[in-house]
């Protein structure tokens, strides 16, 4: 399957195009409604409006650090220097993460995600130790990937 398959050239530049306006929204989006977190246990500090907070700023950070991989890789806002400014600043800081550490464990699992010599390959190895696997690229060791992903899949098959 194939994304042209699907897709026209123009559909998939439509798609594909980045948006300064769309960009700042869910950027904004994220920071007004943890704002508004605080501010709801502020007016009303109770055990029901502070799990709620603590719901809403948790799943805040999570989009923090979607929109921090965007910037990371240039593609949430259309220039680079504005991906790599709001990805510091307004996306990896309420994180407390650098985006440049970030990126440069990111870009190793992108190097090794899908090299077929990271995934389990013995007969009878199952979801826990391919998830296992992918989770040691982000490791910053250089050789380290292969002897962890050999030793997990003869490990967790030799008893079988």
């Amino acid at each position: 399957m194939r994304i042209h398959d699907h897709f026209s050239k123009i559909e998939l530049q439509q798609l594909l195009a980045r948006s300064d306006a769309q960009a700042w929204l869910a950027v904004l989006t994220s920071w007004v409604l943890v704002a508004l977190a605080f501010a709801l246990v502020a007016l009303w500090p109770n055990p029901l409006t502070i799990l709620l907070a603590l719901i809403v700023i948790g799943g805040r950070q999570l989009g923090f650090g979607a929109l921090m991989h965007e910037c990371g890789h240039g593609s949430l806002f259309a220039t680079k220097g504005l991906n790599s400014w709001v990805g510091k600043w307004l996306c990896a800081g309420p994180v407390m993460y650098r985006i440049d550490d970030y990126m440069v464990r990111h870009l190793l699992h992108h190097r090794h995600a899908l090299h077929r010599s990271v995934l389990c390959s013995p007969p009878g190895c199952g979801l826990i130790e391919e998830a296992m696997i992918v989770l040691v690229p982000f490791e910053p060791f250089d050789g380290g990937v292969r002897r962890f992903g050999r030793a997990a899949c003869s490990s967790s098959s030799a008893g079988r």
